[in-house]
């Protein structure tokens, strides 16, 4: 046997371990990508959704663009955006001393997160996704 050669090829497997670890620590797994992948179909899905709702349930009173219509304020860039339980709250039981109605009797709760969904997310807006389990947690959180 050639001993020249038997140096070689065990020299070259612990270069060959490292080389693969390394591989697999740059690599990024496929779940992890699966993951972002359904949190992108989750926001879009909700985003169109929200802004069918809005277009039909909030435009009367908001204005298309987001602006300030003296009916209702401007929703682009407000301050309360960010307050996801708060944006909620306010679609689900509405505000009655500035004319805002309740829009829980009217909608469900997918068509609830798709519209808190959509307003935090357009205009001036960038404030991620509100889930179904948000509106059932305020909900409940919520409960007289």
């Amino acid at each position: 046997m050639n001993v020249s050669l038997v140096r070689r090829a065990t020299g070259a497997v612990p270069l060959l371990v490292v080389l693969c670890g390394a591989i697999l620590l740059w690599a990024p797994p496929a779940r992890a990508q699966a993951d972002v992948d359904d949190a992108d179909v989750r926001f879009n899905e909700l985003y169109a959704d929200g802004a069918v709702v809005f277009g039909t349930s909030c435009v009367s009173c908001h204005d298309a663009d987001g602006g300030d219509t003296g009916a209702a304020p401007a929703l682009s860039g407000h301050p309360s955006m960010g307050a996801r339980d708060y944006i909620v709250r306010q679609i689900l039981f509405g505000n009655p001393e500035k004319g805002m109605p309740a829009f829980g009797p009217a909608l469900d709760d997918w068509q609830i997160a798709a519209v808190a969904t959509y307003i935090r997310n357009s205009w001036d807006n960038a404030h991620g996704v509100v889930d179904v389990a948000d509106v059932q947690r305020v909900k409940a959180e919520n409960r007289p």
